[in-house]
């Protein structure tokens, strides 16, 4: 059952007020050290925030400031073991710096690493105005996790590619992994395969026979997040998991041939994914009750959430 979490109000949610900030990362060498508070490293994944300009602007009908502010409360209740947030891109509908500083100040209060990546509908330049010195390759429990930025080459209508530089950085982390016999978690914006909807389907990772390529080239277990979609997916390539997360803004409507919203049921609430990384030879075992990844040297555990916001 995919669990679903009511916050019936908004009135002293924790991230309408102050908190210190503590850094649980360190940067060793080229890569930054997710420091995994148990046997485990949880990370959050959010995606397609689409936030406005203006706090109080609406994105498809949908206060996403609101919803956002909801999502981050009940993350903060239900997983204060979390080690990282991971966010996919989508984060600005326009780019608006204003709208990513109040994201950055929402995620600050956090006492937890969070790292972001561009999609079709941000602008990178404005992110790394903010935020300069973001690393783009971590290691957390024994895996290790690539950052790549899929919005080159874009087509004006949502589709995005790899740039050669991203691939090449891809490739060096593939190379790590297989000489460390490391599992590898790849996070980009845009799907990399089909999720069966014609419209989706013309703006995924226009190369993403590149990277599949490269991925067959190496023998190293390998998890792929993604966003793009505004829907939750648990798919399988070449041996390789394909992950997509909900929206916390709006998700649309699966298997169609034009953008649909969703307006019923849990899929029409904001979500988010959270993955527990074990390492091998991890005393703790997955848990069996969701959905897991337990036959490979790399154990991973994963859900989606949603959030019911009054």
């Amino acid at each position: 059952m995919i669990p679903i979490s009511c916050i019936n109000s908004l009135e002293g949610n924790p991230f309408e007020a102050n908190r210190s900030v503590v850094n649980s990362s360190e940067v060793s060498g080229t890569e930054t050290i997710v420091t995994a508070s148990s046997e485990c490293c949880k990370l959050i994944q959010l995606s397609d925030l689409h936030l406005q300009a203006l706090a109080q602007q609406r994105y498809r009908d949908r206060d996403v400031e609101q919803q956002l502010l909801a999502v981050l409360g009940h993350i903060e209740q239900q997983h204060p073991d979390l080690d990282g947030l991971l966010l996919s891109g989508d984060l600005v509908h326009q780019g608006h710096s204003a709208a990513y500083r109040r994201l950055a100040r929402y995620l600050e209060r956090f006492d937890k690493p969070w790292y972001w990546i561009p999609g079709n509908h941000d602008s990178f330049q404005t992110m790394q105005r903010i935020r300069p010195a973001q690393p783009l390759n971590l290691r957390c429990n024994g895996w290790s996790i690539v950052l790549l930025d899929s919005t080159s080459a874009a087509d004006g209508q949502g589709s995005g590619s790899l740039a050669e530089s991203e691939l090449r950085r891809l490739e060096e982390q593939l190379q790590i992994c297989q000489k460390l016999k490391a599992g590898l978690l790849v996070v980009l914006h845009h799907n990399p395969m089909s999720v069966q909807s014609d419209w989706q389907d013309r703006i995924m990772l226009a190369n993403a026979d590149r990277l599949w390529a490269l991925l067959g080239r190496y023998k190293v277990q390998v998890t792929i997040l993604f966003g793009h979609v505004h829907q939750q997916w648990d798919l399988t390539q070449a041996n390789v998991r394909v992950l997509g997360c909900p929206s916390t803004a709006v998700q649309f409507v699966m298997a169609q041939e034009q953008l649909l919203v969703e307006t019923e049921g849990a899929t029409a609430l904001p979500g988010y994914r959270w993955l527990k990384l074990f390492s091998a030879g991890s005393n703790q075992e997955p848990n069996q009750q969701t959905n897991s990844t337990t036959a490979n040297r790399f154990a991973l555990e994963t859900g989606v959430e949603w959030v019911c916001v009054d």
